[in-house]
């Protein structure tokens, strides 16, 4: 839903590559054709596998062309996906280790999960335990065995998008937003939807307030409707969701009233009272609780802020162009 900007460093991808490189034993013009058991190869183009473990454009394109492939057509050498359940283990999480996946994790170095933008994923280690979220494998490691260590593969997660809700679903670029690549943006603005019943759910997820927050959807909003249904991010009558973000009404229902109270009238006003005590963006400052006006986050900022997608459309949706249109 938000997007991850510039998740890995250079020198984070060589030392990536250096490291899969020794692990396998393979160099920098090793073809992904290698991989395979002769006559088992099945993509249109062969790449470079170097390309395909650490670059962004090579994972683009290969995208385009995948197929699912079962691990025994896999030469026994290059098991991805068991050195993949070795990478996130607890005994691969030492300091020591070449790399793992907290190295994976402390490098993108983000705070809120990127397809709710709710729950926390930030990372912390003490000597009793590390916190951090889940690695997602966009492309299932089951299915497409030859990228369960492709770094673009593997996006940080919180447990309830990935275990409540994702799990072992099939996701792919062409129909589901990539957190690497992509994000809502306008295609997917959430508003508030009141008195109105949402006749497609059971009586005994109805809320009595009839109060909902959902998305409006743009022209080219596909991706978005799939990732919403796959998350159940917010509210849709038609899909029969709900939404996680039902439970952050209060705080949305209260921004609005927020807007509401502080319309520019009311600042052109008081600014007129106190005009020589005050700027018009001191009195903004001073007298919105939270200062709601400083928490427009930029888009690349968006996941480490909890709930500030949230935030953002509804300023828009119920500030920004009612009042300046």
């Amino acid at each position: 839903m938000v997007k991850i900007s510039s998740p890995y460093s250079d020198a984070f991808k060589e030392a990536y590559w250096n490291w899969f490189k020794n692990h396998y034993e393979v160099n920098d013009n090793t073809k992904l054709s290698e991989i395979f058991i002769e006559g088992k190869y099945m993509l249109e183009k062969d790449f470079l596998l170097k390309d395909v473990i650490i670059s962004d454009n090579t994972y683009i394109e290969i995208s385009t062309m995948l197929k699912k492939a079962d691990k025994s057509i896999i030469k026994s050498k290059y098991d991805f996906v068991d050195e993949y359940e070795r990478f996130v283990s607890r005994d691969s999480d030492k300091e020591s280790a070449k790399m793992n996946a907290v190295k994976l994790y402390k490098e993108i170095d983000i705070k809120v999960c990127p397809y709710c933008n709710l729950n926390d994923i930030s990372y912390y280690k003490d000597v009793h335990g590390t916190k951090r979220g889940h690695l997602d494998h966009f492309y299932c490691k089951k299915d497409y065995p030859y990228l369960a260590l492709s770094i673009y593969n593997l996006v940080p997660i919180c447990s309830t998008c990935n275990s409540s809700f994702k799990g072992s679903k099939s996701t792919n670029i062409k129909n589901y937003i990539h957190p690497y690549f992509e994000c809502f943006g306008d295609e997917g603005r959430f508003i508030l939807i009141m008195g109105q019943a949402m006749n497609s759910l059971q009586e005994d997820t109805k809320k009595s307030s009839n109060t909902y927050i959902a998305l409006r959807y743009g022209k080219n909003s596909y991706k978005v409707r799939n990732n919403n249904k796959l998350f159940h991010l917010a509210y849709d009558d038609e899909q029969g969701i709900l939404g996680v973000y039902q439970q952050e009404i209060e705080y949305a229902v209260e921004l609005l009233k927020k807007f509401r109270n502080y319309s520019p009238e009311l600042i052109d006003s008081l600014y007129r009272t106190w005009k020589k005590l005050s700027s018009k963006e001191d009195i903004k400052k001073e007298d919105f609780e939270n200062n709601i006006f400083d928490k427009r986050i930029p888009e690349e900022q968006m996941v480490n802020h909890r709930r500030a997608k949230l935030h953002s459309d509804l300023y828009k949706e119920y500030y920004e162009e009612r009042y300046n249109s």
